[in-house]
């Protein structure tokens, strides 16, 4: 499942060893070469027709229905949930199937899905206080970072095994294990943010238009997907992370809207030892003195395409529509309900509110980079709003623009509507 198209050594040895092999895939071939497998699903193998950009879990779970259809077998249920939660990790787009795939797979996470799944989120509502329904910012943000955590610092066989599992006392200590993965990859990521940052800064002012960073080699290769997603969100420019061992550079790479990262490596194939991905991630393998020469390729690719006159333009937040307070109601919440789950492909709704006040804030987090406040317009109507990484964010003044979003939030098993911000400023 997943990354197989390029796995030809592996693929050759399991044929060796006579085991069949099924490769189900949403990356791009090697100039139509593919490995020596019993099959092959890939989406980018049809030359006729337009299908669904399914990520690896949701191609999997196509599959596994065809085949249950085709033996005349009930569709097996506790498979959606896993496909809405691999769509979502992997930040595929949420149009036709997909969108279908995720909306319908969070109503069932917490009581059709494998005991593995229900038992993390258990874990993950006990620590978040989390009692409602499930969206997809819960899985993004709290769940498939917990199912990635080991494969990111080690090996990614427990989260496997919690998948898997049908007994819920071993479903419930992998569950911790998970969760204490999670805390060390955080303090990791934490720990190669900071020590990028200096290079990204320098490249950002040096004019640069991709970021490319080398990380300490001791740290786990997992961190590398992260940071390079990181670095390009910091600098909105395309970025990989790539670390040297024994000569061989092995780099993660993340683009922005509108740049083709893999056709772009594509194009110097014969300089990489081994590439693969899709328009918005890749990864390669390089001769480590070849690093230069990569950047300077994909550096040329950036200025050649049509954003590189729109850098700012990539950076500018674009706001759905401008509203009061007070016209903020229930009914325009349970719209934008309606329209969930939100992710790559369909953005939930941004609102422009202007010349609000500020009003009781608090500051939260481990580093207290997060901030809670209420904003009030002067009909006295009142919300309180949320801004993740913001606290750094807050102008001096109390009269603010801000540009929020809508969020339902369950806390200990009541229902309560509050603003997500997105962006604030002093107002004008």
């Amino acid at each position: 499942v997943d990354t197989g198209i390029t796995s030809f050594k592996e693929v050759e040895y399991a044929n060796v060893l006579g085991i069949r092999v099924v490769i189900t895939d949403h990356h791009i071939p090697l100039d139509d070469e593919l490995p020596d497998a019993a099959a092959i699903v890939n989406r980018h193998l049809s030359k006729d027709v337009e299908l669904t950009d399914y990520c690896g879990a949701a191609t999997a779970f196509k599959l596994a229905m065809a085949l249950l259809a085709e033996a005349g077998l009930d569709p097996a249920t506790e498979l959606l949930p896993l496909a809405a939660v691999g769509t979502l990790a992997d930040q595929t787009e949420l149009h036709g199937d997909n969108r279908i795939i995720v909306r319908q797979g969070l109503k069932q996470l917490d009581n059709a899905a494998p005991p593995g799944l229900i038992e993390l989120t258990r874990l993950i509502n006990g620590k978040i206080r989390h009692n409602g329904p499930y969206d997809a910012e819960f899985v993004t943000f709290q769940l498939a970072p917990r199912l990635n955590a080991p494969g990111r610092i080690d090996s990614a066989d427990p989260s496997l095994r919690l998948l898997i599992s049908t007994d819920i006392y071993q479903a419930m200590q992998l569950a911790n294990h998970l969760d204490d993965a999670n805390r060390k990859r955080r303090s990791i990521a934490d720990k190669a943010w900071r020590a990028a940052l200096p290079q990204i800064d320098e490249m950002v002012r040096d004019g640069r238009n991709v970021m490319a960073i080398e990380v300490d080699p001791t740290l786990p290769m997992g961190v590398l997907g992260p940071l390079a997603g990181h670095a390009s969100e910091y600098s909105a420019s395309p970025a990989f992370a790539y670390q040297v061992i024994d000569g061989v550079a092995r780099a993660s790479a993340r683009s922005v809207p509108g740049f083709d990262i893999h056709r772009a490596l594509e194009a110097i194939s014969n300089k990489l030892q081994r590439f693969g991905g899709h328009a918005a991630a890749a990864g390669f393998a390089t001769d480590s003195v070849l690093i230069p020469e990569i950047t300077a390729h994909l550096e040329t690719q950036m200025s050649w395409s049509e954003l590189s006159a729109e850098v700012d333009e990539r950076v500018i937040r674009t706001v759905d529509v401008e509203l009061e307070l007070h016209q903020l109601g229930h009914s325009l919440w349970d719209f934008v309900d309606m329209m969930a789950p939100f992710g790559t492909g369909n953005s939930e709704p941004l609102f422009l509110i202007r010349n609000a006040v500020s009003a009781d804030i608090n500051y939260m987090g481990r580093n207290q980079d997060h901030v809670r406040l209420v904003l009030r317009d002067d009909t006295g109507r009142s919300f309180r709003a949320v801004g993740f990484g913001m606290a750094d964010s807050l102008p001096p003044t109390r009269a603010v623009d801000a540009v929020v979003s809508l969020k339902t939030d369950y806390y200990r098993g009541n229902r309560r509507r509050e603003l997500r911000l997105h962006d604030i400023a002093a107002s004008q």
